[in-house]
């Protein structure tokens, strides 16, 4: 990249994670990563929150110009299940009268299911489910999980892969989604469960600080610090399914490509 650099190239980075999810060696990761963000010409972050963060922990991205670049929503792309939700919850185990909050997508450690799994237990509410539907990479921690949840018939945990329509249901059925991982600052299943008209519960980090800000506290829900007996309990007693649409208009890919081009112009003229 140096010599590229040398060349002219100028290097735009889109930042999702402060750090790769899973590593061994953080030591060297982080040396490259300093030394890296020292060759970025432009940062882009989904939110003002992310970009600050990134900042914050690469400071030699202040010589860099930084754009904020809202991801899209996804309801051009994902279609609402064509069929009674009630009927579409009894297809999948969940009565009329359940709750249910669900973690969708892989099942990872990095993702803190386990914690997730382990404060649900906690709520002392017979109507509650908690669903982890995806696919389990990592057939040892499966294993963690399915003893995490030994004994509690309102965890439901789900192995296998997620086609388009599977995840559509799953986050019909739904009266909220949760994301436990504390150090996500980005979400495209958030975004997606919201484009479904669902709540989410999220960390108090990067874009989900802004979207906050703007849907309120009925829409996203954040959390500080790892995922709670106190965070849930709110979580269930909060959200419902309705009929209500999240204003996602600010959240389309239409602005963000224009902004996105505007972004690279910018680094042809200077």
């Amino acid at each position: 990249m140096r010599i590229a650099k040398s060349r002219g190239t100028k290097i735009v980075w889109h930042g999702n994670n402060l750090l790769p999810h899973e590593i061994d060696k953080r030591g060297l990761v982080d040396r490259f990563m300093q030394s890296f963000s020292g060759l970025v010409d432009a940062f882009i972050g989904s939110s003002q929150s992310s970009v600050d963060e990134f900042v914050e922990r690469y400071p030699r991205l202040r010589a860099a110009e930084t754009w904020v670049i809202p991801q899209g929503n996804y309801r051009a792309f994902y279609q609402p299940p064509n069929r009674d939700t009630e009927d579409l919850r009894s297809d999948l185990g969940i009565e009329p009268h359940h709750r249910l909050g669900l973690s969708v997508g892989m099942m990872r450690k990095y993702k803190n299911q386990l914690a997730l799994i382990e404060a649900f237990r906690t709520v002392p509410d017979a109507n509650a489910r908690l669903a982890l539907v995806g696919t389990a990479p990592d057939s040892g921690y499966l294993q963690r999980l399915i003893r995490a949840a030994e004994g509690d018939s309102r965890v439901l945990i789900r192995d296998g892969y997620l086609s388009d329509q599977t995840l559509a249901n799953w986050i019909t059925a739904a009266d909220f989604t949760v994301l436990p991982a504390p150090r996500s600052l980005k979400s495209g299943t958030a975004m997606l469960s919201l484009s479904f008209n669902r709540p989410v519960v999220v960390p108090h980090r990067g874009e989900f600080i802004d979207w906050a800000d703007d849907l309120g506290p009925d829409w996203v829900q954040t959390f500080d610090g790892g995922i709670r007996h106190s965070i849930l309990k709110e979580a269930f007693g909060r959200h419902r399914r309705s009929d209500e649409i999240a204003p996602l208009e600010k959240y389309n890919w239409d602005d963000g490509g224009r902004a996105l081009a505007e972004c690279f112009r910018s680094m042809m003229e200077n």
